[in-house]
């Protein structure tokens, strides 16, 4: 009597290189699926990392800071719900105070929002 859970070498248990093969696809098409979904709607971002990030925006007085802030770096208008659309003038996306190339630490403390880089004026660029 075979133990269970154990498997034999050539039995019905023993992934075959065709379901493996289609367990690849499968997972795939789930990326790829994912990506472009990300790409029509913005990419999924941590609630809480974005609120945290946001926060670090200028208000903008007269507007409500939970949906607008002002970019420190090129002073545009952003809107909250447009995190990752760099085809929007109001798409923002985490930008560093200090860039890590200048000694800056890879981490939230150091992020505020800032203007998709499509939009962002070419004076403000960084260097």
């Amino acid at each position: 009597m075979p133990i269970p859970g154990s498997r034999r070498p050539d039995g019905p248990g023993t992934p075959s290189a065709f379901s493996t093969h289609a367990r690849a696809h499968r997972n795939l098409d789930l990326l790829l699926n994912r990506l472009l979904a990300d790409e029509e709607i913005g990419f999924s971002y941590d609630e809480r990392e974005k609120r945290l990030v946001w926060s670090r925006g200028e208000t903008i007085p007269g507007l409500d800071p939970a949906i607008y802030c002002k970019c420190p770096r090129t002073g545009a208008i952003l809107c909250y719900a447009h995190i990752g659309h760099a085809h929007l003038r109001s798409g923002w996306d985490y930008g560093y105070v200090y860039p890590p190339e200048y000694g800056g630490l890879d981490c939230l403390s150091n992020m505020r929002p800032e203007q998709c880089e499509d939009y962002r004026p070419a004076h403000t660029a960084r260097r």
